[in-house]
């Protein structure tokens, strides 16, 4: 037992209990473990907080710092170390030293399940809550959960979930229909889809319910949350179901709950599921029970679906005879519950069709999940593929959609406020029927107003909005024609009860309805402002906003708002047009003076003022980047600022966003910001007809079905189109020099991709893109096209890749991405069937692709074009006219700083965040200033905002065009796991490798070969270790010279400068075999 705190201690508890979070903190270190201990004795917290911990040192800190950092303080944490053999331990009592809210306890190992019941035990708290060790909770979560159940007297309460991994956060797939909106004092049998949310981590409980309802977890077994949640479900008074993420949870491949490929996981799942029915059936209604039953059919044993398909006949045998079991436990009820993929595959699963389960599933997997569909007798039923064995003599219930994919949403846009002697708001939006594609038949809706058993019929105007089949991303059910605008008359308003906004929409004689929850990102009616309006002398208030429960309402109130909204001083944005060459903003309440001074741009590209009154903002379209071609500015977010600060949207103005402006080759997004009051965003000048996945899917349909003749022309994209560049770019040089017959066509991302004189651009995804895939008799790329592509007869399509094989690909690295081994098998058939002809750069690199691959195509062994500039030009003249273009003088030392991106600080598909571990400032403070550092991004950092700002001796290159010149252009370079090092070696000149993180680089990524064997230069991991390097540069071309010649011998033999003559060599010869084939 502690001893008794001394009266100093005392004085110093007494001090921080009145001091800030920082100062306290001080306070406990005086103070020692005697005050600790004191503090946690007299604290009386509002909510324990228990997590089991084992063997997650690598996560520990950011969970319990995002426990210990809530808003609401006052909380005990009880860890339970579960048998550790890392350093978790140490970690927790760390923590437990220095915050008298941790408590640790330790066991043996036995599961998650133990663990939790000893923390429970020990729980203080008038509440109770469980978070597992390597998950975070957001700020707020937990103080918003515990008011919820202060004021619902609910016995729990369940928050909505994110996963996340690294920096990518998606949601879960049941928190749109779990979590869509808040359902306060609702039951089990009320709402009876809350059991598709079952984790243990994301719900507080009041601590006396779980002891005399729940009770203990079961300790040795997997899932052993399932029937305790369930259990709480069933045995509640009532329940609060939260529209608010309370939890982030982590995806990881190494978890216990992703170990599905062992058969005793499958076990565990059967043994938890058997007692969950047995509970349910003593306990449930029937209609929870058919309710679980779905669930069991939709979610919890299709993981090990994929599994099976690798698996040995026992696994296989175990998980069909369970899903034969449920299915004859599913009712018709049950049935209808389960999405059409989850029915499907637990059909033939039941039946043992494994090799239609695979085909099922990339059918299923092709079309997101929801294939074409039709109405039946009032019901939507799916169109499935008539010409696959899988789907010949399906039980018809099979075909029905389930109400998770059929039911009603409805979106509202914008909202704009028409004032006058009868005030109106005016709401444009949209609603659908999920599933129902109504793009050729406009539907017939209906929209009114509710407050109570009072009704408004509204009329409106029917409306096509283009943009709502972007928000609607299904690929066969378009909404564009179901889109409305309407005006209400305030004076139809009773104050009082809230107005909830109410829909139906009618297609192919079936009808859905229902309110309105989904408001448009960065639209006037996604965080509306309310207002006062007079109608007939009196004032009122109206408050329109988005309510957890009902959805998109309105609120008024007599004699006006409590507290009206400030009015935005300052100039105030009342318009803006794009012309051919400008964006043009006219303001009011500005001056010509502000105006002057008003700037539009981000860290890559600050659009250039061109003229401006008091009114009126001209910001020119067109810019140069180090010293290029005049182009258009390149798709992105462009801040506006006046006086430092972003102006706001004039009321009228506010009330017409989100605004798309296209012309002549550009588009223009403006919407509200989050950070600033207005975004305005330059994006590709795709058409209406051309924006999201609805009609991306019509496009690549009609690209497959035609047949266009082939002409002489040579389709080349690079990446994702930003730059016209790599092997590609070489290619494009040859053919300009040698065939001018043949027509040079780029892929390119948006009209500020610059491309070769003399080729012609098409934008990617634009239906001239299909068509000129379609008919050009060459393709050349160096990422893959997507599952859309198909290569047509007599059309020769070479990939390049575009860095040399060095790190996992191919089988590998699915492995390593936890795909399934049905995923891995159509990743590699896909592959197969794409690739007509394949490009390495050495015999070496041949047997990779064959081996990770499994690749049966043609190869050919040429070299990379992309490195006969690094042979073949004047190396002299090349620096001299980048340095220029850069704005370096030529005396100076350049050295090249590239680093690759990581998987860590990945942010979304082919972009990450910038790794910054090499400190810039002290690294050209150390060198001095005859030398200049050049921060050269990779291609995933180019699609991130953030960029190094221009300091004196250090220039962000990252949106340079052309990495070859660059590389001509540098003295030196700091390179890392990339695969530049292998083109830099070309040029002999002295590299040094900057790896602090390699082990952990390597253990997400490990490479083909050794590293350290493929690295002609020192290895480093502090930023004065390279900067010791670097100023010796002779000293590393001298010392490094053997090694930077074998590595040429092995890797770049074929590095002579003619690779890309041998590549068309072969490409263009129409009597090559491999074009036989």
């Amino acid at each position: 037992m502690p001893a008794s705190p001394s009266t100093t201690q005392r004085v110093l508890g007494f001090a921080r209990n009145r001091a800030g979070r920082r100062l306290k903190s001080g306070v406990r270190r005086l103070g020692g473990r005697p005050l600790v201990a004191w503090e946690r004795r007299r604290q009386r917290p509002e909510l324990t907080v228990v997590m089991p911990v084992y063997n997650v040192e690598a996560y520990l800190r950011e969970a319990l710092d995002s426990a210990l950092t809530q808003s609401l303080h006052n909380l005990e944490l009880i860890a339970v170390d579960d048998g550790s053999t890392d350093s978790c331990l140490e970690i927790l009592r760390d923590y437990e030293r220095r915050d008298s809210r941790v408590r640790v306890f330790t066991q043996a190992n036995a599961g998650q399940g133990s663990a939790r019941n000893v923390g429970v035990a020990a729980a203080r708290a008038e509440f109770l809550t469980f978070m597992d060790s390597d998950d975070t909770i957001p700020p707020q979560a937990f103080a918003h959960m515990v008011a919820m159940l202060r004021k619902s007297g609910s016995d729990f309460c369940v928050g909505g979930v994110r996963r996340f991994r690294h920096r990518q956060y998606m949601r879960t797939t049941w928190q749109r229909t779990v979590h869509q909106i808040d359902r306060i004092g609702t039951t089990i049998d009320e709402f009876p889809a809350a059991m598709q949310d079952i984790i243990a981590c994301n719900r507080v409980f009041r601590t006396s319910f779980w002891r005399e309802r729940v009770g203990d977890f079961r300790g040795g077994i997997a899932y052993e949350d399932h029937v305790p949640m369930l259990a709480a479900y069933v045995r509640a008074e009532k329940f609060d179901i939260l529209s608010q993420i309370t939890y982030n949870w982590r995806i990881r491949d190494d978890s216990t709950g992703h170990q599905k490929a062992r058969i005793q996981n499958l076990l565990d799942r059967i043994e938890v599921k058997e007692e969950a029915h047995a509970m349910l059936r003593a306990e449930a209604s029937e209609q929870t029970y058919d309710v679980w039953v779905a669930r069991c059919l939709e979610v919890d044993f299709g993981p090990f679906v994929a599994q099976a398909l690798d698996a040995d006949d026992t696994y296989r045998a175990t998980l069909s005879e369970v899903y034969r079991t449920f299915s004859t436990r599913a009712t018709d009820r049950a049935w209808d519950l389960v999405r059409v993929f989850p029915k499907v595959r637990a059909h033939l699963v039941a039946a043992e069709r494994w090799d239609d389960v695979d085909t099922a599933t990339q059918y299923f997997l092709s079309v997101h999940q929801v294939p074409p569909t039709r109405v039946v007798d009032g019901s939507l039923v799916a169109i499935l593929p008539d010409d696959e064995d899988w789907a010949v003599g399906l039980p018809e219930h099979l075909h029905r959609m389930a109400t998770l994919e059929s039911h009603f949403e409805g979106a509202v846009q914008r909202l704009t406020w028409h004032p006058g002697a009868t005030p109106e708001v005016e709401l444009t939006g949209w609603m659908r029927h999920r599933g129902l594609d109504v793009t050729d038949a406009t539907p017939e809706m209906t929209l009114a107003l509710r407050s109570g058993d009072t009704e408004i019929p509204l009329a409106f105007a029917h409306e096509t909005f283009g943009e709502a089949n972007l928000w609607a991303p299904l690929p066969y059910a378009g909404c564009a024609t179901a889109g409305f605008r309407v005006r209400i008359p305030l004076a139809d308003l009773a104050p009082g009860q809230p107005w909830s906004l109410h829909g139906s929409i009618t297609g192919e004689g079936i009808t859905s309805s229902g309110t309105f929850h989904y408001p448009i990102m960065g639209s006037s009616a996604e965080e509306p402002l309310p207002r006062d309006v007079e109608i007939d002398g009196a004032r009122l208030g109206v408050r329109p906003e988005w309510d957890p429960s009902l959805g998109f309402t309105f609120r008024l109130r007599a004699g006006g708002l409590k507290h009206p909204p400030a009015v935005p001083k300052g100039p105030l944005v009342e318009d803006v047009a794009i012309t051919a060459d400008e964006i043009v903003l006219t303001f009011s309440s500005a001056t010509a003076a502000q105006l002057r001074k008003a700037t539009l741009g981000n860290a890559r590209t600050t659009l250039e003022l061109v003229g401006s009154t008091d009114t009126v903002a001209r910001f020119s379209t067109v810019t140069q980047e180090f010293g290029s071609t005049p182009h258009t500015a390149p798709s992105a977010d462009y801040v506006l600022k006046v006086d430092g600060k972003g102006p706001h949207p004039s009321a009228d103005f506010a009330g017409s966003l989100p605004v798309r402006l296209l012309d002549d080759g550009r588009a223009l997004n403006v919407t509200f910001g989050k950070k600033v009051p207005l975004r305005f965003t330059l994006a590709p000048p795709l058409e209406a007809d051309e924006l999201g996945r609805y009609n991306q899917f019509r496009l690549h349909a009609a690209y497959r079905a035609g047949t266009p003749a082939l002409t002489d022309s040579f389709l080349l994209a690079s990446y994702l189109g930003e730059f016209a560049t790599d092997s590609q770019l070489a290619i494009d040089r040859h053919l300009a020099a040698t065939r001018p017959d043949i027509t040079r066509i780029w892929g390119v991302a948006d009209s500020s991709t610059l491309v070769p004189q003399g080729a012609e651009r098409v934008v990617i995804g634009s239906a001239a893109w299909y068509d000129a895939i379609a008919r050009s008799r060459y393709l050349s790329k160096n990422i893959d096209f997507g599952p859309w592509f198909r290569i047509k007869p007599g059309q020769a399509y070479l990939q390049t890749f575009h860095g040399y094989p060095f790190k996992t690909m191919g089988l590998d690295f699915w492995r390593s991405k936890a795909f399934t081994p049905g995923q891995i098998k159509h990743a590699v058939a896909k592959a197969n069937e794409e690739w007509d002809l394949i490009l390495v750069p050495s015999a070496e690199c041949e047997a990779y692709y064959r081996e990770q691959y499994l690749y049966e195509g043609a190869v050919l062994v040429a070299g990379y074009p992309r490195t006969d500039i690094l042979v073949n030009a004047d190396a002299a003249a090349v620096r001299s006219t980048v340095l220029a273009r850069i704005g370096v003088p030529e005396e100076k030392t350049v050295v090249l700083y590239a680093p690759t991106y990581r998987d860590t600080l990945t942010t979304k598909t082919y972009a990450a965040s910038r790794f910054d571990e090499l400190d810039l400032k002290q690294l050209t403070d150390s060198l001095g200033p005859e030398y200049v550092v050049l921060v050269r991004g990779h291609n995933n950092n180019q699609r991130e905002d953030e960029r190094v700002a221009r300091a004196g001796s250090v220039v962000d290159v990252t949106d340079y065009p052309d990495i070859n010149e660059l590389t001509l252009a540098a003295d030196a370079a700091i390179l890392d796991y990339s695969s530049l090092r292998f083109d830099w070696a070309i040029t002999g000149k002295p590299m040094v490798f900057f790896v602090p993180d390699r082990d952990t680089y390597f253990g997400l990524r490990p490479p083909l070969f050794s590293f350290e064997d493929s690295a002609p230069g020192p290895l480093l991991t502090t930023t004065a270790e390279v900067a010791e390097a670097l100023s010796r540069p002779d000293v590393l071309r001298t010392e490094y010279a053997d090694q930077v010649a074998a590595f040429n011998q092995r890797f770049n033999g074929l590095h002579d400068g003619r690779a890309t003559e041998r590549v068309l060599a072969t490409l263009l010869d129409d009597s090559m075999p491999w074009r036989q084939t």
